[in-house]
């Protein structure tokens, strides 16, 4: 059953699935969507959250490494992530992000 993406608000991948990458513009102007739990994903494809105005919090980001471009573009109550594990981060991941204001260790972040 496909997902209507102006009704969801949370989204949480648990522990059963096998998920590991979210391709692009997998939840691209989900206007309602308000959390995402992300366990076992390892890679966001570009634009992934693109334009989810009331997505305000990603949880369990442990095993992201990759994150596109323009991923969370225009999340615009998205008010922090934690990219500690996060190797790569494409071109305008967070932009227009207002009110972001955590994300984390960058550490292993390869510029």
């Amino acid at each position: 059953m496909p997902i209507n993406r102006h009704l969801q608000r949370s989204i949480m991948f648990d522990k059963s699935h096998t998920i590991e990458s979210i391709g692009n513009k997998a939840f691209y102007e989900c206007g309602n969507l308000g959390s995402m739990d992300l366990r076992n994903v390892t890679v966001i494809g570009d634009w992934a959250f693109c334009g989810c105005k009331n997505l305000s919090s990603v949880a369990s980001l442990e095993k992201v490494t990759t994150i596109g471009a323009e991923v969370f573009y225009d999340c615009e109550n998205l008010r922090s992530v934690d990219l500690r594990n996060v190797t790569e981060i494409g071109d305008g991941a967070f932009y227009c992000c207002e009110n972001l204001r955590s994300v984390g260790s960058l550490e292993k972040v390869n510029t």
